[in-house]
Order: C-alpha cells, then structure tokens, then sequence
C-alpha cells in the first residue's frame, strides 16, 4: 500500500495525495474548478504526485509545494508585470485565478532573484 502525502494549505489539513490520485477536503472539493485556492491545492498535489513517482526529487514540503504550483499557475514570462511597482495585485490575481497572497509571494520571491542576479560579484 503507498502512503497518502498530507498536503497542508493555510494551516489546515486541505488534500491527501498519492501516486495515483488525490483527495481534496470537503470544503475544496465544493468550490468551483476554477477557484483559485482550489487550483493551488490540486498543483500542491501534483507535486506530491511527482515526488511520489521519483519525477521530482523528494522529500516533499508544503513550502516547496506551494512554490511549485505558483510556477505552474504563473506562465513563464511575466517577469516584466511582476517587475511593475504599481500592480493592483488583487485585480491580477483574480484574472490570472491564483490566491493574491501567492501572487504576492511570486513577486517577492521573483524580485529577491532579480536583485541575486543584478548583484556585482565579490
């Protein structure tokens, strides 16, 4: 038997997934496809899914999830909207059908790197 990956999301208990499949919480599972909490958690388990199948190297993390669906729910090349100082980020996150508090995280994280790879090397 292959065990289940527990998939954390905002403090709570929100999927378990596996190799073959996932389970989505009851209170996902009623929200629409489209929501955008509901597809960051189906992404989560994706991850798992990899790990679990030697796609992705493991130990799985929900940070790591997290980051993982991000990537997937942000198509490459929006690095020049993620660069705008004036981005109304709930207006974009709601078009773009991601949490706005991981869009927020996507331009942290996105301009941290920016700023890593602008750096002068030592």
């Amino acid at each position: 038997m292959t065990a289940l990956q527990p998939i954390a999301y905002r403090g709570q208990l929100a999927a378990v997934a596996g190799p073959d499949r996932f389970y989505l919480s009851e209170r996902l599972d009623r929200l629409p496809a489209e929501h955008p909490e509901r597809r960051m958690v189906i992404y989560m388990c994706l991850c798992a899914h990899e790990i679990a199948t030697s796609t992705l190297p493991g130990p799985y993390s929900d940070t790591a999830a997290r980051r993982y669906a991000r990537g997937c729910l942000l198509a490459p090349g929006l690095g020049e909207l993620l660069e705008r100082n004036a981005l109304d980020v709930p207006r974009v996150a709601r078009v773009l059908g991601i949490p706005d508090d991981e869009l927020r995280l996507a331009i942290d994280e996105y301009r941290e790197r920016v700023e890593r790879v602008s750096r002068p090397p030592t």
